[in-house]
């Protein structure tokens, strides 16, 4: 689900399952193969949290094998050059750059 930006409504999101999976801890070794395996079961949605080792290299190499068919991001955002890596590195043809911007 999204939260609408306008009226605080939730809208349908184009997701297959209403789930999010989030890799918590993840490293670069095992995030291919475990976002794979999520794929493979349908999850379309997958987050690995900016407080995970190597985040960077994790959430590209997902975003590159796997961004076809799942959308790909990251959670715990907390600084402004965070944003700004995750734009280099994933698709946000969801997200509104206003209420992004720093």
């Amino acid at each position: 689900m999204t939260l609408a930006s306008t009226g605080g409504r939730f809208l349908s999101a184009p997701f297959r399952l209403p789930l999010i999976a989030i890799l918590r801890g993840i490293g670069p070794a095992e995030a291919s193969d475990h976002v794979g395996a999520l794929v493979e079961e349908g999850y379309d949605a997958i987050e690995i949290p900016l407080n995970s080792p190597d985040w960077a290299q994790s959430i590209g190499t997902a975003a590159r094998e796997h961004g076809g068919h799942a959308w790909i991001g990251g959670g715990t955002v907390l600084r402004p050059a965070e944003v700004d890596t995750l734009q280099h590195l994933v698709r946000a043809s969801w997200s509104r750059p206003t209420p992004i911007r720093h």
